[in-house]
């Protein structure tokens, strides 16, 4: 209901999942579907970063790719990503910091840092 009516749901809130899950409701007949919709791009992204994460690390394509698919289909954050949760979102927030960092240690500039 938050996504569809607005507002704050609980004490946290979670205002910046709430806010891009109020933008793409106008486009879905059901607010449940929206939400859940973004919740499982946000898991998809994710584990598109976590990928790219370990090709830096320098491992190789097939075992980055493993290794992504895995954690994309684990028990849990499959739970979370086909769900409106914020979890997904979180998820995707790590992995860009963790990918942001992998660019910052390769010296790669130190806009990156900030």
């Amino acid at each position: 209901m938050v996504c569809y009516l607005g507002g704050i749901g609980h004490a946290p809130g979670y205002p910046l999942f709430t806010a891009l899950c109020q933008q793409v409701v106008p486009y879905f007949p059901l607010s449940v579907i929206a939400g859940n919709l973004l919740s499982s791009i946000f898991g998809s992204l994710a584990c598109v970063i976590f990928y790219k994460c370990l090709r830096l690390l320098s491992l190789d394509a097939l075992t980055a790719l493993t290794a992504a698919l895995v954690f994309g289909f684990c028990g849990t954050m499959w739970a979370q990503s086909i769900i409106i949760e914020v979890y997904s979102l979180a998820v995707l927030g790590f992995v860009t910091c963790w990918l942001l960092l992998l660019f910052w240690v390769s010296g790669k500039g130190a806009s990156y840092l900030y």
